[in-house]
């Protein structure tokens, strides 16, 4: 087993894996916007926008930090002694299956009852970019990792395994939010597109379709929560109610009364107007 030490130094290269992937993302978004405006969900929206800049802190400061003390948990509690004994790409396709199933019913849950105010940081962004991928309270960021190992421990996956199952899902994930029109043809039955989630942050066509998470839409199909209307993609994204545009308001967001958060949001717009 690696020490403390030595799983911190892991995830420090991790982290500059993650920081290249976003860097690219930004130079081919760039790419999309410049040279196939055909491919854009919202024409007029800029690269560089306010949203993003929130988005970016979240992903390179809060998100990692989380991620550091559950990734130590794991080493330490929870990651199994042995090893799968499938071979890689079965142990992969099962994790897909099951991950895919366990995160649909986790994501729809989160827009039940007092769960939603912890997932609406999420559907905060009105101009929704690869960088919302990695917008999420700390408390849904436990709950989603939960379901990760959860999966990684059923079927005991190895390490190659869960290294190419989690960045496929990163890659997936910085498509899925990234200012695209792509629906994937008939594949967007069974494959995720970055259309079909854009429907999922609308605010209110989002609230009861395209639950999927990652890689899939299957289970949408299956539990009759796919949408995606032919040669439609929605041109706006957010919530129907008023949220914080500050990092500490967002993290505040699910602990505060309604009121509350109403005179903290007339205060952003006062300052902003100024």
């Amino acid at each position: 087993m690696r020490t403390p030490g030595e799983v911190l130094i892991d995830l420090f290269y991790e982290q500059g894996g993650v920081i290249a992937s976003y860097t690219i993302a930004m130079l081919l978004t760039f790419a999309i916007l410049r040279w196939l405006p055909c491919a854009r969900a919202r024409a007029d929206q800029k690269i560089w926008t306010n949203d993003m800049k929130i988005d970016l802190v979240f992903s390179i400061i809060l998100v990692p930090m989380i991620f550091v003390g559950l990734d130590l948990i794991e080493e330490h509690w929870i990651a199994p002694s042995t090893e799968a004994s499938l071979p890689v790409a079965m142990q992969i396709l099962l994790a897909i299956l099951l991950k895919e199933f366990l995160g649909y019913w986790r994501h729809r849950a989160m827009h039940w009852g007092p769960l939603w105010k912890f997932h609406a940081i999420h559907h905060a962004p009105e101009e929704m970019d690869f960088a919302t991928a990695s917008r999420f309270h700390p408390v849904e960021l436990v709950g989603t990792w939960s379901v990760a190992i959860f999966a990684s421990l059923i079927l005991n996956l190895g390490g190659v395994a869960k290294g190419v199952l989690f960045s496929m899902i990163g890659v997936q994930q910085l498509l899925l939010h990234a200012n695209l029109r792509w629906t994937y043809g008939p594949l967007g039955r069974i494959i995720n597109s970055p259309a079909a989630h854009r429907w999922h942050h609308h605010p209110e066509t989002g609230k009861a379709h395209n639950f999927g998470v990652g890689m899939l839409t299957l289970f949408d199909v299956l539990f009759g929560t796919f949408h995606l209307p032919p040669g439609e993609c929605p041109t706006v994204a957010g919530t129907d109610a008023p949220m914080p545009k500050s990092i500490w308001g967002l993290l505040r967001y699910p602990f505060e009364r309604e009121s509350n958060v109403d005179r903290q949001c007339d205060a952003e717009r006062r300052a902003n107007a100024f």
